[in-house]
């Protein structure tokens, strides 16, 4: 397995990044409306989508440009187009096989 496929194997390891992928994949979102859809509590979402954001999936939008600023105008997070090519990579099913195998063959 590459270290690029190993990288993707933990990220899409951690919790809400599918969910989140797909979310986004539908159109940009506040983290309060991927905390609706999700079903989400509000620290394992962020930690997901900065995450997918260090992965390069995910963009954060807002007039600061920072993880760290306040803003009173909602942040808004879309895919970025590497974000949308990991989408549709992830809808095969031959990658998901390859994931699954490799897990088979893991020892323990």
């Amino acid at each position: 397995m590459s270290e690029r496929d190993a990288d993707l194997l933990r990220l899409i390891g951690r919790r809400y990044v599918i969910d989140v992928l797909d979310a986004l994949d539908a159109g940009p979102h506040t983290q309060a409306s991927l905390r609706s859809r999700l079903h989400a509590r509000r620290g394992p979402l962020a930690a997901a989508l900065r995450a997918l954001a260090a992965y390069g999936a995910v963009q954060r939008l807002d007039r600061h440009g920072s993880w760290d600023a306040r803003d009173t105008a909602p942040v808004v997070y879309r895919l970025t187009p590497d974000g949308s090519d990991l989408v549709r990579r992830l809808s095969r099913l031959d990658v998901w096989t390859r994931f699954y195998e490799h897990y088979l063959h893991q020892q323990p």
